[in-house]
């Protein structure tokens, strides 16, 4: 390597960035040099960094994560993930590919509505060929919930594509004391064995109302008005609702469902 400095345009390539080219091929190595390549010399025309014997290529790195059910269908969050990560991939965010067919979901009054006019087989047949290009799939936080990412996540590791979280979900409760304060068992179920059943009971009831015949899962596409659902109820409490199920358990069902959301989403 030339032990001078490069100097392109007002910008210095010292022997640091010579040694990080050489790494570029040890398992990893990319990440050593390609944010500082494409973050800090992003508008230099390639061929040039290629002269100096860089490899310009990323690898693509496909976002997936939940979007029924979260404001404005979770556009920001995909939005942020994409600019961070394209320091170091090439991008494919499937809200980008919504837009170049004209699919926006801001300001739409009735989305159930809006939501039946799309053609969904063909949304997840375009979305699947796209991460099939893709060497990483990121998955974004509350990905669990979201059963369009959970399918993604399969596909990906079907197909031997890499996954990548933004947080590690065996980080969340990693620690043996961690654990012990997390006591799902002796804190919750021990606690409300009864209420719980009975909620469970609400949630057979709504997926046999939404989804009938199929599996057990939340779709968050149906009433994910948590807070003035559970108002509607709080208001009927000590009474049973016109399906025999408490309104007081609705109250318990919409506050879950909003916390989980709320966990979500942090």
């Amino acid at each position: 390597m030339n032990n001078l400095p490069y100097v392109i345009e007002g910008v210095t390539f010292t022997d640091d960035v010579a040694f990080a080219v050489d790494m570029s091929a040890a398992p990893g190595g990319w990440v050593r040099w390609r944010p500082f390549v494409n973050c800090v010399v992003g508008d230099l025309p390639k061929d040039m960094l290629a002269d100096l014997g860089f490899d310009v290529s990323l690898p693509k790195i496909y976002i997936a994560g939940p979007m029924t059910g979260v404001d404005n269908f979770n556009y920001a969050a995909f939005d942020m993930a994409a600019d961070a990560l394209s320091c170091m991939y090439d991008v494919v965010n499937p809200v980008d590919l919504d837009r170049e067919e004209g699919i926006v979901y801001d300001g739409v009054v009735d989305m159930d509505s809006y939501l039946a006019s799309l053609d969904m087989k063909a949304i997840i047949k375009r979305d699947l060929e796209a991460l099939a290009t893709c060497q990483y799939i990121f998955m974004l936080d509350g990905w669990q919930g979201s059963k369009g990412a959970r399918a993604e996540k399969a596909f990906a590791e079907w197909s031997g594509i890499h996954v990548v979280y933004q947080t590690d979900p065996q980080a969340q409760v990693s620690t043996a004391q961690q654990r012990k304060d997390t006591p799902v068992y002796s804190g919750v179920l021990n606690y409300f064995p009864q209420a719980l059943r009975d909620v469970a009971r609400c949630s057979k009831a709504g997926n046999d109302q939404h989804n009938p015949g199929q599996p057990m899962f939340w779709d968050r596409t149906k009433s994910s008005d948590e807070l003035d659902a559970l108002t509607r109820h709080l208001l009927e409490a000590g009474t049973i609702d016109t399906d025999g199920i408490r309104h007081s358990t609705k109250v318990a069902w919409r506050a879950l469902a909003n916390l989980e959301k709320e966990i979500e989403n942090e």
